[in-house]
């Protein structure tokens, strides 16, 4: 994460929340594969299937998004705090290709080595949740079966389809 943040209990059960000022297009986190993020295909996933336990798997159905930018047809694995992430259909977060704005900085939209990470979409107070809208996240076919086999595909991702 690249602003201060906690994990405390919300509504929704954990959530992220800033522990400082946060102004409108700073970055809020970046995904950096290996590091803070895995990538699987749809193969990796199925080998974990195989391989981890009951309670891995439901909570990888539970934090698993989709990026194409970070890896087409397939799966991020959030490895950090930014799991907590909730979603909101009035999100203070976002990527640019979700979102298409450029920052302070002057970033382009159009230039996907910035789509992997989150901005502030708004001014975000100390103490106020940081929320996404995971509408804005395509997830490969492969995984909607998936979940829909699970009784897991939450309502939002009808957008999606």
């Amino acid at each position: 994460m690249q602003v201060l943040h906690e994990v405390k209990e919300c509504e929704f059960g954990l959530g992220l929340f800033s522990k400082q000022y946060i102004n409108k297009g700073d970055v809020v986190w970046k995904a950096s594969v290996g590091e803070n993020v895995l990538l699987f295909s749809e193969q990796d996933f199925n080998d974990f299937h195989l391989t981890s336990t009951p309670e891995e798997y439901e909570r990888l159905l539970e934090i698993a998004y989709s990026d194409s930018s970070l890896i087409k047809n397939g799966i991020v694995i959030p490895k950090d705090e930014c799991q907590y992430t909730n979603h909101s259909n009035t999100p203070n977060c976002g990527s640019y290709n979700c979102h298409h704005h450029v920052n302070a900085s002057g970033h382009n939209d159009n230039d996907p080595k910035f789509w992997a990470h989150s901005y502030a979409l708004r001014d975000i107070d100390i103490n106020e949740e940081l929320t996404e809208d995971y509408t804005h996240y395509h997830i490969p076919n492969w995984f909607i079966k998936v979940l829909t086999n699970e009784n897991k595909l939450p309502n939002y991702y009808d957008v999606c389809m």
